[in-house]
């Protein structure tokens, strides 16, 4: 999308370097997830951690219905949207993160080594 962006309106998007980097990053640490074939049990253990990561991404709803009212005039609608961001926040990223690292870790036995410090330095960082 932001090479779209560039060829077609001639513009970089905001932010665009931290974008990139971060899809970068993201595709390194979810393409072995998805493409990993040593084993089932591996490829399960992968994917489901990988699934339960991605639940983080249920927060942004909230975010961008938030930013979206941010300056209108319904002020009730902007409270309550703040507040269940508030709430799926917590869940989604400060909950969920902690017991992905769980799953993985449990897992650990299933997933090759290399790929296991691999993912492991990932999620650290």
């Amino acid at each position: 999308l932001i090479f779209t962006a560039l060829g077609v309106f001639g513009q970089k998007p905001n932010l665009w370097q931290g974008r990139l980097a971060h899809h970068f990053i993201q595709a390194f640490a979810v393409l072995p997830c998805i493409f990993r074939s040593k084993s089932k049990e591996e490829s399960l253990a992968l994917r489901s951690v990988l699934c339960i990561a991605y639940f983080a991404e249920f927060s942004n709803i909230f975010l961008r219905l938030s930013n979206m009212l941010r300056n209108t005039k319904f002020a009730r609608a902007q409270k309550a949207t703040n507040v269940a961001l508030l709430v799926s926040f917590a869940a989604s990223r400060m909950l969920n993160f902690p017991l992905a690292i769980y799953i993985f870790a449990r897992a650990r036995s299933l997933i090759s080594p290399g790929l296991f410090r691999l993912i492991g330095s990932i999620q650290a960082s």
